[in-house]
């Protein structure tokens, strides 16, 4: 059974490994069907916009409900929704129970019910018939993480840090296990009396038997990561395991029924997906793995980006072999066909057509992407065209006068900035960065989800540390980010690191201004003979008061000069004086 596990923007097979829903962090949950790797329906809860599903379970295939068709349970806040995939429909909305947001969902045997863990301690039973809570109670001292329910008999565990096995008949304890340091993830049931399990930040999975005095686990496998989730299943009294650490590597795990293994037993064998490289001396980067999901045949996995992940199946002799990389092309379009094939329903909303903001490289075949009206691009979409085609039309004008029905909005712009915050893609930031109107920029942030909010300021500060001359257009984004989501963000113990960079950017651009005014005013200095400069650069303070020295000094060299001449004047006179009485006295003398 594909057991719901909460995540950021989480993805979960179905039972009988036929479909695959992917939640978004804008809330949006997308079925894909494995068979035809198309999209099958969609929708957004009402209470999910803007904020992520915490966790979501498919229902048990049986065949005497497959005309009714498969429903998968998500937990939107404290409230569960309930969605018919096969018919594309909400069945209904289950709420007024917990206090607290839903972290766990199962199904019982035979879809009889539904169980609903949450943070506020119990756990809530609901008839899938009348969707009524028919009982509720306390399972932990602490918040529930999450549920799992036996495929045959009325067993359910629970666990948050300790494990609980419940009879559902009277809801008794049985049993309770315990070693794992933090709160488990997930819960898996193997067979009659073995349970599987693993937590957040640990790199341990523990195999847990209710038959066995004790509680202590059974057997214990090690990972080289932390573990994200794992999955099991059992052929030929052999029972494989797979782990997906948070790196997206799988690791492999064989435990035989018949023998006790009392060591940790570690991973033959690990799978991990990677791009081949473009060019010579690009290293390849790894493919996120988004979900699992094992069967008597292989493991199917599904890789690459949430908007359109790719899909394949392993038989279990590819997996073999101790570490093994399969590399494989990066999807050439993330943006979804035609709506032709699918049906898309949205909440007690009108739908509406909406423009979908991405790269030229991300656009299906025989789509054109042109720019929206009233959307100042930072690169002309016409910068490769010869000039003389561009002054005789074929400019921005032309450009935008295709686009003149075409209306971008901050929902499109919301989505695929989240999108590109969450993959790390640095030209989808790009383009969504490219957007100058303050107006699409506040209502983009404000609908953006808070998981996304601080690590969205720490690529803003980056790109203004790598690209200085970009300061005017991020400082406009950073401006928009801090006053929107200011209460949000001084919660944040990591804000100081982001700002403390921030702030020496900024001191650093404002210390190199003095210096550039100085060095503007020695050249207007050397410019003075040019009349109009000279009357510009007199108008400028910092320069005036150069000038002023400088006019200054030259006034004292003239009047130092001028007292020189006098005093060489006198001396003058003073000698002819005494020229003349020297004469005056010969004259007597003869």
């Amino acid at each position: 059974m594909a057991e719901g596990v909460a995540a950021a923007e989480l993805a979960v097979f179905s039972e009988d490994g036929s479909r695959l829903a992917v939640c978004s962090l804008d809330g949006e949950l997308k079925v894909w069907s494995v068979a035809t790797r198309t999209l099958v329906s969609r929708f957004t809860p009402e209470d999910a916009r803007g904020g992520a599903i915490a966790t979501a379970s498919w229902s048990r295939v049986l065949p005497k409900h497959r005309k009714s068709g498969q429903k998968i349970a998500v937990a939107v806040s404290s409230k569960v929704v309930v969605w018919n995939a096969a018919k594309g429909r909400e069945e209904c909305v289950l709420s007024g129970v917990h206090s607290s947001g839903v972290s766990g969902l199962a199904w019982g045997p035979e879809n009889c019910c539904l169980y609903s863990a949450s943070e506020d301690k119990h756990v809530a039973v609901w008839d899938t018939k009348t969707w009524e809570c028919n009982h509720k109670w306390k399972a932990d001292k602490h918040g529930v993480k999450c549920i799992s329910c036996h495929g045959d008999r009325d067993i359910v565990a629970t666990a948050g840090r300790t494990i609980k096995l419940w009879n559902c008949d009277d809801y008794s304890l049985i049993k309770r296990f315990s070693g794992h340091a933090t709160s488990v993830s997930s819960l898996i049931f193997i067979g009659d009396g073995l349970l599987i399990s693993c937590a957040r930040d640990d790199r341990v999975i523990s195999l847990w038997s209710s038959e066995v005095k004790g509680s202590a686990a059974v057997a214990s496998f090690t990972c080289e990561q932390e573990v994200s989730s794992c999955h099991v299943t059992v052929t030929m009294g052999t029972v494989h395991v797979v782990a997906r650490t948070v790196e997206g590597v799988l690791h492999m795990f064989k435990y035989p029924l018949t023998n006790q293994i009392a060591a940790p037993i570690s991973a033959h064998s690990t799978v991990q997906f990677t791009t081949g490289a473009t060019s010579k001396g690009e290293t390849p980067s790894p493919l996120p793995v988004l979900a699992v999901s094992l069967s008597s045949e292989g493991i199917t996995v599904a890789h690459g980006s949430s908007l359109r992940p790719s899909i394949e199946t392993l038989g279990w002799s590819e997996c073999e072999g101790g570490r093994v990389c399969l590399v494989r092309e990066k999807a050439a379009g993330l943006l979804l066909p035609g709506d032709g094939d699918t049906r898309t329903k949205n909440h007690k909303t009108q739908s509406r057509p909406v423009t979908v903001l991405g790269p030229g490289h991300m656009t299906s075949d025989g789509d054109h992407v042109t720019p929206c009206p009233g959307v100042e691009l930072t690169s002309d979409p016409t910068a490769e065209a010869p000039l003389g085609s561009r002054m005789s039309g074929g400019g921005v004008a032309s450009c935008r006068e295709q686009g003149k029905n075409r209306v971008a909005t901050a929902e499109s712009l919301s989505r695929l900035l989240g999108q590109a915050v969450q993959s790390g893609d640095r030209s989808l930031l790009e383009e969504a960065l490219r957007v100058r109107r303050e107006n699409i920029i506040r209502q983009t942030l404000r609908r953006l989800p808070l998981s996304l909010i601080l690590p969205l300021l720490r690529q803003l500060v980056r790109l203004l540390e790598t690209c200085p001359s970009r300061g005017l257009e991020l400082s406009l984004w950073v401006h928009h980010l801090l006053t929107q989501h200011s209460a949000y963000l001084i919660t944040q113990p990591q804000l100081m690191a982001v700002l403390s960079s921030f702030y020496q950017v900024l001191e650093t651009r404002s210390s190199v201004y003095n210096k550039l005014c100085r060095i503007h005013g020695k050249l207007g200095l050397m410019n003075i003979h040019d009349p109009e400069v000279a009357a510009e650069i007199v108008t400028q303070p910092l320069i005036s008061a150069t000038l002023g020295e400088e006019v200054l000094g030259h006034g004292e060299s003239s009047e130092q000069s001028e007292g020189e001449e006098l005093e060489s004047d006198q001396s003058d006179s003073e000698s002819d004086v005494a020229m003349d009485t020297e004469d005056h006295k010969h004259q007597d003398l003869t």
